[in-house]
């Protein structure tokens, strides 16, 4: 703010210069120096670029004369200016001043503090903020009166540009109180500001109407505006805005108050989202800067996933809010499953997250055109942690207007009743796919109180589909392998069903086919360890496919993506050759250790426990073929382990989601030991 500041000392120099030509005796007249002409400039410049150089269209009425009156009456309001910097915002509130130099000031103000920190990338800190600016900022918006704010009292039965340019003016000093109450990019601890008192909050709550057209005594929904005016424009550009009204929003949580939703909503639906500033407030893995807003913008995103959630549960939505719903909802999912990664959410935020997902991806499971979202909501839950997964659904069980069980029914029906029908549609499957996710999702986080029925009638609902009709290869047909394979253990009574019949044959296919597909291939490892007693053959079946699939992993053969589903998946499969060795009869097993793709593999292993030896991302892999080298070495202790003293060994799995190649997948990944036991799946 040097430059502002030494602009006004040439001022205060030039005017005393001309107040040295008067003669005594004669009046003082106003005296206008080149840098009343640069003040009005500036605010003119700033005026322009708030509005994105979008320029008004002025009445055919308005002559150039009119123009050049308002270019003078530009210059006279520069004349009121005060002889200090730190001075003029006291002229915000001054009754001596004209509403064109309060206009001037915070054209001049916003110029200084808001947008010459956006060009120069220079960063600000509220040390050089005058002091009496926040205060000033707060008494101005008190005092306009509430007919100022009336359009038609503005404009009356024309001239509708002074609305737009009294709501651009309103825009930059709401921009100004934010910058100058939220903390600074270099600022290290939280700014101890003036609180909020209920008069000013309501005054703001008022001209954050007036400046998004909104009726000050309308309910107010949370669905984004479509069309922006100037100021709603700038409002959204600056993203300073939005973020601190969700602060002024935690602070009167009322019905008025749901006019800082709809910014945040509008700000989310209208902004790109590479900067999104919700965003980065929740990657910041700094306690400062804007650290302290992570807290605000988590319960902003809870509360729009019980809003939409509420939205959703009604039988007959309003007419066209369904678009912008699943708008909101997108923007909102991603913005929760950044905070995940970001381990940004504490246990209240989980559980609260926790509550409104879970209800809401079983809403979406019936809903058309949510496939996407639904994607996004399952992908939120399997991060979270088992315990916040349980005591939500504790919660929703003990919730009485919450039919959770009646919601999963219904859910589980609609996905039967589309599959009855010729042709299906492709939504249709990926909505019974998201289905089988999201229900093992449910059950691999330890979730008591689901009825096992549910699981069956999926189950066996997709088994005759797939049964009936040719659908190889199909993202639902690998679903429905994994869901088949856990509802398995789940339920003892499922092997005679149909559908259990449906996943045997399948599973015949993939082990004697020549694909060797990750995903597959930790389904098959699953099955192995969960199926009844099989034959001798079909277990050397299942050893050939596996060992090759180990190999190609050990050899490095999948790359790029599929180079971390390997890592992922290779403890799984090496379990499964484990346990095939342990249950196999003592024929099969001297036919295995003498194969010779069993001596590859075992210096495959050797020489893979040597080089990633260190590397903490596939310590998970060797631990496991380390277990497997060994036991394929160890002849005495394969002697021992006799048909009848053969027991099943105790693994512990979880179910976990994955991008790959485009798609959700289902895996099943091995869970640490100190792990098992909670949410445990297999």
């Amino acid at each position: 703010m040097y430059r502002a500041c030494l602009i006004f000392q040439y001022r205060r120099l030039f005017r005393a210069v001309a107040a040295k030509d008067l003669r005594p005796g004669f009046a003082v007249p106003t005296t206008v120096c080149w840098v009343d002409i640069i003040l009005a400039k500036m605010g003119d410049l700033s005026e322009l670029v708030a509005a994105d150089f979008r320029t008004r269209p002025l009445d055919k009425s308005f002559t150039k004369v009119f123009a050049g009156r308002q270019q003078e009456d530009r210059l006279k309001a520069a004349l009121q200016l005060p002889d200090s910097w730190d001075m003029m915002p006291s002229l915000l509130t001054s009754d001596r001043a004209s509403p064109a130099a309060k206009r001037l000031v915070v054209h001049v103000l916003f110029g200084s503090y808001v947008l010459y920190p956006q060009l120069s990338a220079a960063s600000i800190g509220h040390e050089l903020f005058p002091r009496s600016l926040p205060i000033g900022l707060m008494e101005y918006i008190l005092s306009i009166d509430r007919q100022a704010l009336d359009p038609m009292a503005i404009a009356g039965q024309g001239c509708h540009f002074l609305v737009e340019q009294d709501r651009l003016v309103h825009a930059m000093v709401l921009t100004l109180l934010a910058v100058t109450s939220m903390p600074a990019q270099t600022d290290t601890e939280p700014l101890s500001g003036p609180p909020f008192r209920p008069q000013t909050n309501s005054a703001i709550i008022r001209l954050l109407n007036f400046i998004m057209d909104k009726d000050d005594f309308t309910p107010i929904i949370f669905c984004p505006l479509e069309e922006l005016n100037v100021a709603s424009s700038l409002l959204v550009r600056l993203s300073v805005v939005p973020l601190w009204c969700l602060g002024v929003w935690m602070e009167c949580r009322s019905f008025r108050a749901d006019i800082f939703i709809h910014l945040a909503t509008t700000y989310l639906r209208h902004h790109g989202r590479e900067t999104n500033v919700l965003g980065s407030v929740l990657s910041n893995q700094d306690s400062g800067s804007y650290g302290q807003y992570q807290y605000v913008v988590m319960t902003f995103l809870e509360e729009l996933l019980t809003r939409c959630t509420t939205v959703l549960s009604t039988d007959s939505p309003p007419t066209g809010s369904l678009p912008f719903v699943m708008d909101i909802l997108h923007e909102t999912c991603l913005l929760v499953r950044r905070s995940l990664v970001a381990g940004r959410c504490g246990s209240h935020y989980s559980s609260g997250y926790c509550k409104a997902l879970l209800v809401l991806a079983l809403r979406l499971c019936r809903i058309g055109q949510s496939t996407v979202v639904n994607s996004l909501v399952i992908q939120s839950l399997s991060l979270m942690h088992d315990s916040y997964v349980c005591e939500a659904w504790k919660v929703i069980c003990g919730d009485s207007t919450i039919p959770i069980q009646t919601i999963v029914n219904d859910a589980v029906t609609a996905a039967c009743t589309s599959l009855t029908q010729i042709p299906v549609e492709e939504e249709r499957l990926l909505q019974v796919q998201q289905l089988m996710q999201l229900l093992l999702i449910i059950a691999s986080k330890g979730v008591d109180g689901l009825e096992d029925q549910s699981f069956v009638c999926i189950a066996e609902s997709v088994g005759r589909s797939l049964h009936s009709t040719s659908r190889k290869g199909t993202l639902l047909l690998e679903t429905f392998l994994t869901f088949a394979t856990i509802i398995r253990q789940r339920c003892p009574g499922y092997n005679n069903s149909e559908s259990s019949h449906v996943l045997d044959m399948e599973m015949v296919r993939y082990i004697g086919s020549e694909t060797r597909d990750l995903v597959v291939a930790s389904t098959v490892s699953a099955y192995i360890m969960s199926a009844p007693l099989l034959e001798p053959s079909w277990y050397l079946g299942a050893w050939e496919y596996l060992s090759d699939t180990l190999l190609l992993i050990k050899s490095h053969f999948y790359e790029q993506e599929d180079r971390l589903l390997a890592l992922a998946t290779g403890p799984t499969i090496c379990d499964a050759l484990l346990f095939l060795v342990n249950h196999v009869d003592d024929h099969t097993a001297n036919y295995i250790r003498a194969s010779p793709k069993t001596e590859v593999l075992c210096e495959t292993l050797k020489h893979s426990a040597t080089c990633e030896s260190g590397k903490s991302l596939e310590h998970g892999v060797s631990q496991s073929a380390n277990s497997l080298l060994l036991l394929l070495h160890n002849a005495e202790q394969q002697e021992l382990h006799g048909p009848a003293a053969k027991s099943h060994l105790n693994l512990g799995y979880q179910v976990a989601l994955c991008e790959h190649r485009g798609a959700t997948r289902l895996i099943l990944v091995h869970k640490p030991a100190n792990k098992v036991g909670e949410g445990e799946v297999v």
